[in-house]
């Protein structure tokens, strides 16, 4: 007969182990010595942002960018840095790719074009775009009609009616809006399951 194997509680020494960070650190440096992983340096951070760089040429979401820089980090065999490390990396490379993007379609404009455009979006004491200065710039406008009609003193009229509710009230019928009572449960939007 096989006997029950004892159950020990390690808990008080897996805390002291963890209050020790001296020897957890001395473990973790051994740990990625014995897997041949390289320490997140100054040299790993600088390639990891180039690679950032260029994938943020094409990626756009986060999700996406944190995504391939872990593989990065797990190809290149470089010990992985804290969450909040990648984020602030991704972030720094997705603000450069859209400068440079920006950069690269402003530079495809022609001077008329960049002209146009700055015309259309100068904030100052000039009087709004017109119709003219629309066609101008060649772009389309869309008239705006009843522009020149007064609006209808409608506060008088509005005041003597009455809403749904108010009418089936003074009506005697209650509210009259009643729903299907239901046996299952209604969630956050008002359904049933």
């Amino acid at each position: 007969m096989a006997r029950p194997r004892q159950r020990h509680d390690h808990a008080p020494l897996r805390h002291a182990y963890a209050r020790r960070r001296q020897t957890v650190s001395e473990h973790q440096q051994r740990i990625g010595e014995y897997l041949r992983l390289r320490t997140f340096d100054t040299t790993a951070s600088e390639r990891l942002a180039r690679f950032l760089e260029d994938e943020a040429l094409r990626l756009d979401r986060t999700a996406s960018l944190l995504a391939r820089a872990r593989g990065w980090l797990r190809d290149e065999h470089v010990l992985a840095p804290a969450d909040s490390v990648l984020r602030r990396a991704v972030g720094a490379a997705r603000h450069k790719a859209r400068a440079l993007l920006t950069k690269r379609m402003t530079e495809s404009l022609s001077a008329p074009m960049r002209d146009r455009l700055d015309e259309l979006v100068a904030v100052g004491a000039d009087p709004p775009p017109t119709a003219a200065s629309y066609t101008e710039a060649g772009l389309p406008w869309f008239e705006y009609y009843g522009g020149d009609v007064e609006a209808l003193a409608a506060a008088p009229a509005l005041a003597a009616l009455d809403s749904v509710a108010a009418m089936t009230i003074k009506q005697g019928e209650g509210v009259g809006l009643r729903l299907p009572r239901s046996r299952g449960r209604v969630n956050a939007c008002g359904l049933t399951s």
